[in-house]
């Protein structure tokens, strides 16, 4: 598992917020990982709103988000913090056109993670198992290796180790049996 953060996929954002990379730099370094390890899964961080951002801006950040294909993202609107230069920024994001927009996003990114998931569907996994399931007792919180959670009917101490068998995926987790 790796956490990449991207936070925007338009490159005049990113000179705004003063990253040093591109979106297609980042890409590309994204392929290079991904070949180098095969399975890999891939977090991102992403920014919505920062100061300046057109919808079109918006929209390159939507398109990088398809290519690259995140298992998962931890989304941001951009609240101004005192004493950062961003917060002194002209062109402020009005606050419902910033929530419109991370709507779409994490609408998209819904549809990702379970593409993402779903492609492990009927594989076995080794998974270390957390503890109870906080929703449901009878259920275990297990994770991969690859840092997805996983739930699987029974009672474990947390630290063991088992093999599962992926029944079934969700945007945010996938539900599995123990293999004997």
């Amino acid at each position: 598992h790796l956490h990449l953060p991207l936070q925007s996929g338009s490159a005049r954002v990113l000179r705004a917020m003063q990253r040093g990379y591109t979106p297609r730099r980042f890409l590309d370094r994204l392929a290079m990982m991904r070949s180098a390890v095969p399975g890999l899964a891939v977090t991102t961080d992403v920014i919505v709103g920062f100061p300046g951002e057109t919808e079109g801006d918006f929209g390159a950040t939507l398109e990088v988000m398809e290519e690259a294909g995140f298992d998962g993202a931890y989304m941001f609107v951009y609240s101004p913090r005192p004493g950062t230069p961003a917060a002194a920024m002209e062109g402020q994001v009005d606050p419902a056109v910033a929530a419109e927009r991370f709507s779409r996003l994490a609408d998209l990114q819904q549809r990702l993670s379970l593409a993402r998931n779903e492609e492990i569907v009927g594989r076995e996994v080794e998974v270390l198992t957390e503890g109870p399931s906080r929703k449901d007792p009878g259920m275990a919180t297990t994770r991969t290796r690859t840092n997805k959670v996983v739930h699987l009917p029974g009672d474990f101490p947390p630290g063991t180790f088992l093999q599962a068998r992926i029944e079934r995926a969700a945007p945010s987790h996938l539900i599995g049996r123990l293999v004997p």
